[in-house]
Formats: C-alpha cells, sequence, structure tokens
C-alpha cells in the first residue's frame, strides 16, 4: 500500500513538471496565438487532475463566462448557464412560431425538457411531433431537425448539448450574424464564415447543397481577401 502510495504520488509530480516543461515551450511557440495555446493547455491530459483548471479553461476557450445570453431578432433567446463536464447546460425562451430552420449538429446530442409551453418538432423525412410541460425531446448527433414554438405563448424548455465543443461560440456567432443581417438572412460575409469554417460540425440543411458547398467557400474567400474575419483571429479551431 505504502508503495502503491508513493508511486502515484511521484506519477502526479512527473505529470506536473511534464506540464511545466511543456506549457513553457507552447506557450512561447503559441504567444501570437492565444487560443491555439488554451487549446493545447485543454487536451492536455494532466489537466484531468485538476478538473476546476480544465472547467475554466473549458470557459476560456469557449470565449464567453458562464452564464451567457443570447437572444435573436426573431424570438428565441438562449441562456447557457454552466458546464457539466462535456456538457453545456442551458434554458431558452421561444416566442410564438419562431425556432430555428432544418439543421445537424454532427458531434452533440441535444436535449430539450418543456418547462412551459408547447413545442413543435420535426426530424428530417417525419411529421411534425409535439411535446408539452414536463415531456423531454431528444435530437441526437447526426440527425437533421427542427424545433418551433407550436403554442400561443412563450415556449420554455430546459435543455443540454453533449459535446460543447464549439457549439456555444457557433450559435453566438449565428445569432449574431442573424441580428446584423437583412431580410431574414445573416450578414453574409459573417455567415459564410461560420458556415464554412465550422462546416464538419454544424449545417443549416434548408440552405441548398450547392449553395453550401460552393458559393459559401467562395464568399468566405472573398471576405477572407477584404480583411472581413480579423475579429474571428481567436475563433476556435474547428473539431
Amino acid at each position: 500500500m505504502i508503495a502503491t502510495n508513493f508511486l502515484n504520488t511521484m506519477s502526479i509530480k512527473v505529470l506536473f513538471f511534464l506540464q511545466v516543461s511543456l506549457t513553457l515551450f507552447f506557450k512561447r511557440r503559441y504567444r501570437k496565438n492565444d487560443c491555439a495555446f488554451k487549446n493545447f493547455l485543454f487536451t492536455f491530459p494532466a489537466l484531468k487532475l485538476l478538473p476546476e483548471v480544465r472547467e475554466h479553461l473549458r470557459f476560456t476557450i469557449m470565449h464567453y463566462p458562464l452564464p451567457h445570453t443570447i437572444e435573436s431578432k426573431f424570438g428565441e433567446t438562449l441562456i447557457f448557464h454552466r458546464m457539466e463536464g462535456q456538457r453545456a447546460i442551458g434554458e431558452n425562451f421561444v416566442q410564438p412560431n419562431a425556432g430555428p430552420p432544418m439543421h445537424v449538429h454532427f458531434n452533440q446530442d441535444e436535449s430539450m425538457t418543456v418547462v412551459s409551453g408547447k413545442i413543435g418538432y420535426q426530424i428530417e423525412g417525419q411529421a411534425p411531433q409535439y411535446a408539452g410541460p414536463g415531456e423531454t425531446v431528444l435530437f441526437e448527433k447526426g440527425v437533421v431537425h427542427r424545433f418551433w414554438n407550436a403554442g400561443d405563448e412563450v415556449l420554455h424548455c430546459t435543455a443540454w448539448v453533449e459535446p460543447a465543443d464549439n457549439f456555444v461560440f457557433f450559435i453566438t456567432n449565428v445569432f449574431d450574424a442573424i441580428n446584423r443581417g437583412e431580410n431574414g438572412k445573416p450578414e453574409v460575409f459573417d455567415g459564410a464564415y461560420l458556415s464554412w469554417r465550422y462546416r464538419r460540425e454544424f449545417a443549416i440543411t434548408e440552405i441548398p447543397g450547392f449553395v453550401r458547398k460552393a458559393v459559401m467557400p467562395a464568399i468566405y474567400f472573398i471576405g477572407s481577401l477584404l480583411g472581413k474575419y480579423d475579429k474571428f483571429k481567436d475563433a476556435p479551431r474547428p473539431v
């Protein structure tokens, strides 16, 4: 028992020695890219020994302190309250008839439990379904879906997505692009940036495939030439 405890203690010390050494090395290497450095810290295994540090870095990598609230001018409010491991916990408030178009997140499962109101939801290729207070709707990763407020009062749900990855960053900037856009569409350059850069994580499937695969990258390229994306210089790397 004594020998086992000694070995465990020595293993922890070795891990932290490596952590400090590699941190100093990578800090110099990534001194011009703080986001990349934070991603390195987040993925380094030694941090698993310090959950509170890992949790703090997770917030930093997502760029936003929690709780974090975003609002769409089309009637949807999201509040991200906290992280529980890989899971982002929050709630949403949706005005009557409002809700996102058909979309998919390739990495995240998403769960919504109705607190008040009536939610309408649909899996691509299936008939619409409905749920009321106390009922839970689960959208598994890779499943194309949409949801909306199918009632006459504000729809209130508690919700989670797992793993969070870039979800908070992505949806925050999608809402921002929507709020600055016109005719019901996101601001064109930001929309193209988010759509193309994170195409392996998220997709708005109601946008035709040709637009997503040909037009969006062209706009993204033009936006890069025009310096439209300086504000995204610390954006997290795609997963």
